[in-house]
Parts: C-alpha cells; sequence; structure tokens
C-alpha cells in the first residue's frame, strides 16, 4: 500500500492521455544542446573519382566504411562497411581509408581525390606526424 502511494505521489502529474504535442515538449525539455550542420558532398574535378572513408571505435570494437564516386556524383562505383576488433578510432580511420584506396588500385581506377574526417590521419599522410 505505502509503494502504491509512493507511484502516485511520484507520477500525480502524469496525464493519463497525453497528445502528440506534449509528448514532443517532453523530450524537448530532455534535449540540452541541439547543434544543426549542413553537411554536403563536393564533387571532384571531370574524370576524378572520389573515395569518402570514415571510421569509428567504441569499446573494442572498430568500424570503416566508404564509398568510391564519380565526378558527377550519381554513379556509385563501390560502397563497404566493415567491422572488426579493434582499440582506436584512428585504427578505423585507417582501415576504411586503406580498404577503399586498395579498391581502387584492384579496379583501375587511378585517378582518386581521398577525403577523410580525421585530421590525424591527414597529418600522418602528410608526414606532418610520425606514424607510430
Amino acid at each position: 500500500m505505502e509503494e502504491q502511494m509512493q507511484q502516485q505521489q511520484q507520477f500525480r502529474n502524469f496525464k493519463e492521455t497525453l497528445f502528440w504535442n506534449d509528448l514532443v515538449g517532453l523530450t524537448d525539455k530532455k534535449v540540452v544542446n541541439k547543434v544543426c550542420k549542413l553537411v554536403s558532398w563536393t564533387p571532384p574535378i571531370t574524370h576524378v573519382y572520389k573515395l569518402n572513408s570514415d571510421g569509428s571505435f567504441k569499446e573494442d570494437k572498430c568500424g570503416c566504411g566508404g564509398i568510391v564516386r564519380n565526378w558527377e556524383g550519381k554513379l556509385i562505383i563501390m560502397v563497404f562497411s566493415i567491422q572488426f576488433m579493434g582499440d582506436s578510432s584512428i585504427l578505423g580511420e585507417t582501415k576504411a581509408l586503406f580498404y577503399g584506396f586498395h579498391w581502387c588500385k584492384l579496379n583501375g581506377v587511378s585517378r582518386i581525390q581521398l577525403e577523410t574526417d580525421s585530421l590525424m590521419l591527414v597529418a600522418c599522410i602528410k608526414d606532418v606526424y610520425k606514424i607510430p
């Protein structure tokens, strides 16, 4: 009986019939910061293919993926997504770029523009940082 009274007191402001606006209002209050960022794809120059790659890491698992498109952006040449065991996000980023670049080489795609969001990987490729 005491437990039931505690529950009633805890939920005394709860409406039995919630409308959509009520639900949206409840969820909006939970969000502290909303960040909106416009992201768009920029095509490479004519007759050049673009490899966009990305990697991720959580606990002991990594993921990587990528896409190769032509200069018009309409033709998808190749898409990949791979999961593997790993210990860092830079490993995911590196494998994503490696797998995509390797596929291009095996398939005769020689004019490639590489794009990644990993500043550390770009710095390693440009020899700004020494690869560990």
